[in-house]
């Protein structure tokens, strides 16, 4: 799995002979909706992941307000586990829901 955001590194993954797919996921809120529709389990061993899930926060309006988006940072574990959720049980589709 592989971030769209470097699409000439997918494609050379690809053409060397490494199974690389491009996410599908372009919803970062239905991605982290759906990640929270399981129970994760992290190993000790797991560092950055652990150290992630303490550091995530949610991005704030011009009035200090709380969004319904994270910041962008400190997340790369998050988005590995959210690409990975979102290409095993489907992607937010605007004209027909869930696709599989």
């Amino acid at each position: 799995m592989a971030d769209n955001a470097e699409p000439k590194s997918i494609d050379e993954f690809i053409t060397a002979g490494i199974n690389c797919q491009k996410v599908r996921d372009k919803s970062i809120v239905w991605g982290i909706k759906k990640v929270k529709e399981f129970e994760l389990y992290v190993t000790e061993d797991s560092y950055n992941i652990i150290n992630e899930f303490g550091s995530y926060e949610w991005d704030k309006d011009n009035n200090g307000e709380y969004i319904e988006y994270p910041k962008d940072k400190n997340n790369h574990s998050m988005d590995s586990i959210r690409y990975f959720v979102s290409h095993m049980y489907g992607v937010e589709s605007s004209t027909s829901g869930i696709l599989f």
